[in-house]
């Protein structure tokens, strides 16, 4: 029981990238194809729904950056991954 808790301490913070990136790497490519179809009132409501999970999405002409923003006491922190 006390090696389960202390693997996903090992993760660290980590962890929230890997499991974030499994999820927004779709959701961007579908991002991604609604802006090339100038659909960008649905592509902003995706926009809307990640940050709602406190995922800021920032565009570049090649593609979208994301970054997780955790919330500590007295700092943000996150990650960033390209799509």
């Amino acid at each position: 029981m006390i090696r389960r808790p202390a693997r996903a301490a090992g993760r660290g913070p980590s962890e929230p990238e890997h499991t974030l990136g499994r999820i927004l790497v779709p959701l961007l490519g579908l991002r991604r194809r609604l802006r090339a179809d100038g659909a960008y009132d649905l592509a902003d409501e995706v926009r809307e729904a990640v940050a709602a999970g406190r995922v800021r999405l920032c565009d570049t002409a090649e593609s979208s950056v994301w970054r997780w923003e955790e919330e500590t006491d007295d700092q943000q922190t996150g990650s960033r991954r390209e799509a």
